[in-house]
């Protein structure tokens, strides 16, 4: 019967590995059992007798399959039962039918002749099979024949075995368990570890300016104020930090780029071997039983990079423990800078809200600025960002540190931000590996394109895995830029309360990031992030794609299907990503620093509400500010001069 499904290997190993054996018992003149290595032997070992035909059934017990014989009086056929649902005829007594075995990648065809034509069927998964049976009986094949013979021991031991009479069986199955290890589950743990350094990276990114600003003699704005923070490309690791000199958070960068390497390294690192040069090999691509085989050097290579990152973690953890961040609750929210931006000092020192990121580094390029006490107008000690100023004299004659920049924000710059490169170099990314999987899926010629991917040697496997480890990368990137942006896009669309717009504070892991946004009923950012997590499976399974030795269909369907159901997933997202940059504010900078965060809060009549709150938790804080129960908003007001500018504040009754 062509075309029907085997369930595993368990069925058809045992029956075709020389000298791996299926025990055939044999019920004649009493209980015995013989070895057989060949479907020959198999089909010798049916005894002729009446002119009933008798069956060979199959039984599977807990990983082994047993193939019982029934007497037979008088000579005949029989049908074999193939394994599982497969039926088809086997004459007995003539030498020239034998099961056939065939092994083409990635799936085994049966070919069994018999007296009505050939059939074959499809094995689905592979078990590889070890027995050790202690002969109970003897058996002799002669052409269609043969005689096996027991003794009473042989029946005492019968009437003790598991697997049926006359057989001990001590087994070793490569089972599904067996298949994971080997495949999927060094690229697990090497997705698990970059998972755990993107969130270190991204929190160091995010508290950098504020390490910054509580150094002794503070910091210059263009570093502290303009760069870091949620501005991060992890894309480029370290480069960002080596050029404003921040070694620490240059250390972490390269740490991070180092991890992403590691599950690329980690989908060829261990596989299934079929061809280790066993002492019987059968013919085939497949001549041995699988085992699992490691690769040396890609385990050094990886033993490396590992203890460079665990050696970066104790240098972070040290460096952590001797260094203070000088913050109160965490910076991501905008109560958090709000909090910290009440001197009046400062606020002398901010920008118009108009103007752009460059001109705003540039008007105060040269300032220095730190986390400091100070009194406020009513005498209390206050606690926030400050002017560092060299001596009392140069904050008597303090001036603000820039020049009015009319017309900086230009129509095309409040443009600027709703078209994003990486959403098009995602977008781009997600259809080409989307297209390669599919391509290869389809492909059932021998091209380059099929041959390579199919080739079982170093490379098809490390590419895949890598290139999905750039998508997952990509998607952090715009997982971030949809978190940031959103509780701005909130207040320009509705006023809303507290709780979900400046209260409101991202999640740098994974899980959750997307129960947050949920909470807060950012929907869109949830599916974003919920898209994120998936790009982070998509390296486990995409690297179980290129063919392997040993690899089973099932195995290659599951990746093949998980993969493509995952990028599919991915090109819809990052259509619905691209469409919602319409609804989001023509705003002329990212709020992704800490000066572009001021930038919309330094005019705001807010901030008198984070009075008294400079000490306290973000807890405490929170809980305060949801007390006063105003509503927010965020909009274009018209300002002193008569320009209009982007501003989060409270609604006016």
């Amino acid at each position: 019967m062509s075309g029907s499904l085997v369930d595993s290997w368990t069925q058809v190993v045992s029956a075709t590995t020389i000298p791996v054996y299926t025990v055939i018992n044999v019920a004649v003149s009493g209980s015995g059992s013989t070895q057989i290595t060949s479907w020959t032997q198999a089909v010798s070992a049916v005894i002729p007798g009446a002119t009933a035909t008798p069956q060979v059934s199959l039984t599977t017990v807990p990983s082994k399959t047993v193939i019982m014989i029934p007497a037979t009086a008088g000579t005949g056929s029989t049908q074999v039962t193939s394994w599982t649902q497969v039926v088809s005829a086997v004459t007995l007594g003539a030498s020239s039918h034998k099961l056939s075995f065939t092994t083409v990648p990635s799936y085994t065809v049966i070919n069994i002749p018999n007296t009505s034509g050939p059939g074959s069927t499809f094995v689905t998964s592979w078990t590889q099979v070890v027995e050790t049976i202690p002969p109970s009986g003897t058996a002799a094949a002669t052409g269609g024949s043969s005689q096996a013979t027991a003794t009473p021991a042989d029946n005492a031991a019968s009437s003790e075995d598991t697997y049926g009479k006359g057989a001990t069986i001590l087994r070793y199955s490569w089972n599904t368990e067996q298949t994971f290890l080997g495949t999927y589950l060094a690229v697990l743990i090497a997705v698990i570890y970059r998972m755990f350094w993107t969130v270190i990276n991204n929190n160091f990114n995010l508290i950098e300016p504020f390490r910054q600003l509580n150094e002794s003699n503070g910091a210059v704005a263009e570093r502290a104020l303009f760069s870091f923070y949620q501005a991060q490309s992890t894309l480029l690791g370290p480069v960002p930090a080596l050029l404003k000199r921040r070694w620490a958070l240059a250390l972490v960068g390269t740490t991070y780029l180092v991890t992403c390497v590691m599950p690329a390294l980690g989908s060829e690192a261990i596989y299934v071997d079929t061809d280790w040069g066993c002492a019987n090999p059968m013919e085939g691509p497949n001549p041995c039983q699988a085992r699992m085989t490691a690769d040396v050097t890609i385990l050094r290579i990886l033993q490396v990079l590992l203890a460079f990152a665990a050696l970066a973690l104790l240098l972070l953890i040290s460096l952590l423990l001797l260094t203070k961040t000088g913050l109160p609750a965490n910076p991501s929210s905008m109560a958090t800078v709000a909090s910290l931006m009440r001197n009046p000092a400062l606020l002398d020192d901010e920008i118009p809200p108009d103007a752009d990121a460059k001109h705003m580094r540039d008007a105060l390029a040269g300032r220095r600025y730190k986390l400091d006490a100070y009194k406020t107008a009513t005498g209390e000690l206050g606690y926030g960002i400050v002017p560092a100023y060299g001596n009392s004299q140069d904050e008597q004659n303090h001036v603000p540190g820039y020049s009015p920049l009319a017309g900086v924000a230009t129509s095309s710059r409040s443009h600027s931000h709703r078209f994003r490169l990486t959403d098009l170099v995602l977008g781009l990314a997600v259809l080409g590996i989307f297209g390669v999987v599919l391509a290869y899926y389809l492909d059932g010629k021998h091209d380059g394109f099929n041959d390579y991917f199919s080739s079982n040697t170093f490379g098809p496997r490390f590419i895949l895995t890598f290139a999905a480890t750039i998508v997952a990368s990509l998607w952090k990137t715009v997982e971030q830029s949809a978190v940031i942006i959103a509780p701005y896009t909130r207040l320009a669309h509705h006023q809303s309360s507290a709780k979900s717009t400046i209260l409101f504070t991202p999640q740098n892991t994974p899980f959750l990031a997307t129960l947050t946004a949920i909470w807060n009923r950012y929907f869109l950012v949830a599916i974003i992030t919920f898209v994120t997590l998936t790009a982070e499976g998509l390296n486990i399974v995409i690297s179980g794609v290129p063919y392997a030795t040993g690899q089973t269909w099932t195995q290659f369907l599951v990746s093949i299907y998980m993969s493509l159901g995952i990028l599919g997933l991915m090109v819809a997202v990052s259509v619905l990503v691209i469409l919602s940059r319409r609804r989001e504010p023509k705003m002329p900078r990212k709020p992704d620093t800490v000066g572009a965060v001021m930038s919309y809060l330094s005019t705001s009549k807010m901030l008198h509400d984070f009075e008294g709150v400079d000490w306290q938790d973000g807890e405490e804080r929170d809980r305060r500010i949801r007390l006063v129960g105003k509503r927010y908003t965020f909009l274009q007001r018209r300002r002193e001069g008569g320009k209009e500018a982007w501003s989060v504040d409270e609604v006016y009754e």
